[in-house]
């Protein structure tokens, strides 16, 4: 039997990097639409520009998070394309719910970073921390994020709707212990 979590809705940062993507694939599709009616020749630069940004656009779609299932054997973080990442309970030392983590930053060139969420490597701080922690992140809304500690010393960070009552379902299902102390922060690198 497993529990079904839906993600977070979007936070800000989220939504104004979709929300970035989709004005500047209007803005190009627009400028191509102007010089097709005008009868003028339309730029080769505005289509090639509306064409990669409307792949990143599927790309991040495909790779953005759409919710999470706990089952007796660990977590499934279900994405809206293929390749759902699964984590072992056994690979998970504790799990904890922190709201007050600080702000995600895209790492990977093939992380999503903000378009949708996240999913991929990102670096999380407060902006008025020196210190950071790099983790990978499969989620929408850092105020809702669920910290996992897994014993190879990496950290996954997820965002469902209602934090809490995933940190139960995986203590609860899959017996990983809940983590009461805030999350050791890595000093960041150069």
């Amino acid at each position: 039997m497993t529990a079904k979590f839906k993600v977070a809705r979007l936070g800000t940062a989220a939504i104004v990097w979709t929300a970035g993507f989709f004005v500047a694939i209007l803005f190009f599709v627009g400028r191509v639409f102007y010089a097709s009616s005008s009868g003028a020749p339309f730029s080769t630069f505005d289509v090639g520009a509306a064409t990669v940004l409307a792949i990143m656009v599927i790309y991040g779609w495909l790779r953005s998070v759409h919710g999470y299932r706990v089952t007796d054997n660990g977590l499934v973080i279900e994405r809206a394309g293929p390749g759902k990442v699964t984590i072992p309970a056994e690979n998970i030392a504790s799990v904890e719910a922190n709201s007050d983590l600080g702000s995600f930053f895209n790492l990977g060139f093939f992380s999503i970073g903000g378009l949708f969420g996240w999913a991929g490597k990102v670096r999380v701080r407060k902006p008025t921390d020196i210190q950071s922690l790099d983790a990978l992140a499969y989620g929408t809304n850092p105020r809702c994020a669920v910290v996992l500690h897994l014993n190879s010393e990496k950290t996954i960070i997820v965002t469902p709707a209602e934090p809490a009552s995933l940190v139960n379902a995986l203590n609860q299902r899959a017996g990983i212990p809940t983590k009461a102390v805030a999350v050791s922060r890595k000093k960041k690198r150069g």
